[in-house]
C-alpha cells in the first residue's frame, strides 16, 4: 500500500485522502470521502487495514476499511457515543481500542467481536478517583 495521509475536515463533513511521495516530498489528493458529523480524531489499526474516526457534531466512532491497493476508504460501521471522542488508541493486537472524552470525563474500551464493535464499560474519572481502571465488559 502506498503511504497515505487522511485529514478530517470537520466543517466540511469529509475526510480528504492524500497519497504521500516520500522521495519527492509531495502530497497528491486522491479523494474526498463523505463523513457527515464532523470527523475529528483518527487512529489506524496496527495492521493498517482499518481507519477509526471520531466524530464531534454527531458523537460517534466509525471504522473504515482501507483499500490496500490505493488507500481508499469504505465505511464498515459506526458506534454512537454520548459524547464526542477526543482520543483513539488501538492496542497492539487491534482487538481493543481506548477512547477518551473531554465532555464526559471518561474513557471507554472497544473490542472487535466477530467483526462487530462492542463497547466495554469503563468508569468515569471522578468515580474512579483518577486510577483509570476499567470494568470488564
Amino acid at each position: 500500500m502506498p503511504d497515505m495521509l487522511y485529514v478530517g475536515l470537520q466543517d466540511d463533513d469529509k475526510i480528504a485522502v492524500f497519497a504521500l511521495d516520500g522521495d519527492r516530498g509531495e502530497l497528491t489528493k486522491r479523494a474526498d470521502v463523505a463523513a457527515s458529523g464532523g470527523p475529528s480524531v483518527m487512529a489506524i489499526s496496527p495492521d493498517r487495514n482499518t481507519l477509526y474516526v471520531g466524530y464531534r457534531a454527531q458523537p460517534s466512532v466509525a471504522s473504515y476499511r482501507i483499500d490496500p491497493a490505493n488507500g481508499g476508504l469504505s465505511l464498515l460501521g459506526t458506534a454512537v457515543q454520548a459524547d464526542a471522542p477526543t482520543f483513539l488508541a488501538p492496542d497492539r493486537t487491534g482487538r481493543y481500542m481506548l477512547c477518551a472524552y473531554y465532555q464526559g470525563g471518561l474513557c471507554r474500551g472497544i473490542s472487535d467481536r466477530g467483526g462487530r464493535q462492542h463497547w466495554c464499560g469503563c468508569r468515569r474519572h471522578a468515580e474512579n478517583r483518577g486510577r483509570g481502571a476499567c470494568d470488564r465488559g
